[in-house]
C-alpha cells in the first residue's frame, strides 16, 4: 500500500488475487479474466505459479510450521489420499530460472537447496520444479512437476495420463553415472501437478483405480510397501519403465519371474488385463 495523498491511497493487489476476488464479487465481467489470464505471455502466467509456490511454502513456515502434507500444500488438489496424505518437511523457498532445461541438460545441480525452478521453454519435465523432503524419515522424498496448461478444450483423463508419463519418463532418460543421478534424482517420488485455465471433463480422474493399480505409475513406495520388493528390484522396475505386459516386465526384470504378484496390477495403456497371479 502506498499513500498518495491524504484523501487517496494505491493498493497494489497481484493480479492473481484481483482475479479471485473479481470472480467471487462478478463485477466486471469478461474483462479481467481476459486482461490477467489470457491477453498475458504464457511465461508470466508460469512465473505466477513458481511465485505462489514458494510464497505459499514461506507463509506456512513464517506460521510455525515445519512441515505439511501435499495436500496442505496444493489445497483444492484432487488425487489419491496416499498422495495427498504424504508429508514433507517445509524449507524456505525462492525463486531461480533455468537457463537450460532441466533435468533435460543435466547442467542444474542445485535443485535440492531449496529453490522454486522456473524451468527453460521446452522443458519436457515441468514449467516449474521443487524438491520437498519427506518429514518422516521413512517415505520417498518427492520432485514435484508443475505443469501449466492452457488448453481450448476440456481436460480429459488422456491429457492427464500423457502429462505424466511425460514427466516421469524425462526422470528415466537420466544418464547412468550423470551428476543428477548421482545426487538421488531418480529416487525422489516424481508427482505431477497439473494448472490448467480451462475446465475438467467429469471423468478426468475416473481412471485413478488403474493408475493406483498399474506398474507403469508404481513408485518406490508402492513397491517397496504392495509388492514386498528389496531396493535392487525396486532400482530395476523404476529404470525399465514402461512394461507393455507381464511378459515384457520379467523380460527387462527377470527376478520378478520368481515373485507373487498382485494379479490386480496391470500394464494400462498398453495392456487391460492382469497377468496371472504366480506360485510362491
Amino acid at each position: 500500500m502506498a499513500m498518495k495523498s491524504v484523501e487517496k491511497c494505491w493498493v497494489r493487489i497481484p493480479f492473481f488475487f484481483l482475479h479471485l476476488y473479481n470472480t467471487v464479487i462478478d463485477e466486471v465481467r469478461n474483462r479481467l479474466g481476459s486482461a490477467f489470464l489470457h491477453d498475458r505471455g504464457w511465461g508470466f502466467f508460469e512465473r505466477m505459479i513458481a511465485e505462489y509456490e514458494a510464497l505459499h511454502t514461506n507463509l506456512l513456515i513464517g506460521d510455525g510450521r515445519e512441515a505439511a502434507t501435499l495436500g496442505e500444500i496444493y489445497q483444492g488438489a484432487i488425487g489419491p489420499a496416499e498422495t495427498l496424505g504424504h508429508i514433507v518437511k517445509l524449507k524456505k523457498l525462492s525463486v531461480v530460472t533455468a537457463a537450460h532445461r532441466f533435468p533435460e541438460s543435466g547442467r542444474l545441480t542445485h535443485w535440492r537447496s531449496g529453490v522454486v525452478i522456473k524451468n527453460a521453454d521446452g522443458a519436457q519435465f515441468g514449467d516449474v520444479c521443487v524438491y520437498r523432503e519427506s518429514a518422516d524419515g521413512n517415505g520417498d522424498s518427492v520432485l514435484c512437476a508443475l505443469q501449466a496448461k492452457k488448453l481450448g478444450s476440456l481436460l480429459s483423463a488422456g491429457a492427464l495420463q500423457d502429462e505424466h508419463y511425460k514427466i516421469a519418463g524425462t526422470i528415466q532418460k537420466i544418464p547412468h553415472g550423470s551428476i543428477l543421478e548421482r545426487e538421488g534424482i531418480k529416487r525422489a517420488h516424481i508427482i505431477t501437478v497439473l494448472i490448467t485455465t480451462t475446465d475438467i471433463t467429469d471423468d478426468a480422474f475416473s481412471t485413478a483405480h488403474e493408475i493406483d493399480l498399474n506398474w507403469n505409475f508404481e513408485t518406490r513406495e508402492t513397491l517397496k510397501k504392495k509388492h514386498k520388493l528389496g531396493d535392487k528390484e525396486v532400482d530395476q522396475i523404476l529404470e525399465n519403465m514402461p512394461y507393455r505386459s507381464y511378459d515384457d516386465l520379467i523380460q527387462k526384470v527377470p527376478a520378478m519371474s520368481t515373485k507373487n504378484l498382485d494379479k490386480e496390477t496391470g500394464f494400462l495403456p498398453y495392456q487391460d488385463f492382469q497377468p496371472e497371479k504366480k506360485a510362491p
